[in-house]
């Protein structure tokens, strides 16, 4: 797909207005998390990943702390604005993940806006592309939360990377043309993420989230209430 040429990309109303894609952005799937998992998982969040988007992902996954039980994560997964996938994530894991909470409520710009700030960079700079990969962290209060958008092309190589600042837009840096050394920091979970994706599923307790459309059946061990304390590895896919 070649990059979209869109005027007044850097205007706040251009951070704020939909995607060119029918897929829920990042905030609107926050959303639907919150309503169907409660209010208090939306200030508990420290990671969430979006692969394959065309705009926007067809699944976003959101690590988060389980507001029940310190010391546990939970990565949800929110497809077509339904949670489709709820799993803890193992201790073995937990040094991947941020530490930093990001505050949604308090970011302007949605993957939307990211996108189309993106798409001018890449227009800019020559390079097209056919689908992004997103991924938003909370920060120091230094440098806030930061969305790390990875552009690729048809072959799924890596052509451009953007970060910007979801508190304000502001372009922190791009690559164009080859990995950057923030990619080689985070490349291993994105790349299983990606590969979970990709491959067509989510693998949840021996079910999957299909990426082109609808949930295909439907998961009996994903809201099954977990026992107390942390469970078992085997509950968790390994995607992240």
């Amino acid at each position: 797909m070649k990059t979209i040429v869109i005027m007044a990309a850097f205007g706040i109303f251009g951070m704020l207005i939909s995607p060119l894609g029918a897929e829920p952005t990042a905030f609107e799937a926050m959303s639907a998390l919150k309503k169907q998992r409660g209010a208090r998982i939306g200030t508990k969040v420290v990671h969430v990943i979006g692969v394959g988007g065309i705009d926007q992902p067809p699944v976003w996954r959101f690590i988060a702390r389980d507001p029940k039980q310190r010391g546990v994560l939970r990565d949800f997964a929110v497809q077509g604005g339904k949670v489709v996938g709820d799993q803890y994530v193992p201790p073995a894991y937990h040094s991947q993940v941020p530490n930093y909470v990001v505050p949604l409520s308090q970011l302007k710009i949605d993957s939307g806006g990211a996108f189309i700030i993106a798409d001018k960079l890449a227009n800019d700079s020559g390079t097209g592309f056919d689908s992004i990969d997103y991924e938003i962290r909370g920060g120091d209060p230094a440098s806030g939360a930061i969305w790390i958008l990875r552009l690729r092309d048809k072959k799924g190589d890596q052509v451009g990377e953007v970060l910007i600042r979801a508190s304000d837009g502001r372009v922190l840096r791009q690559k164009w043309g080859r990995k950057s050394a923030v990619s080689e920091v985070v490349s291993s979970s994105i790349k299983r993420a990606k590969t979970s994706v990709s491959t067509g599923a989510t693998a949840i307790a021996g079910s999957a989230v299909k990426t082109g459309g609808a949930v295909k059946g439907f998961f009996k061990d994903v809201f099954q209430k977990e026992p107390s304390g942390v469970p078992a590895a085997r509950r968790y896919d390994g995607s992240y």
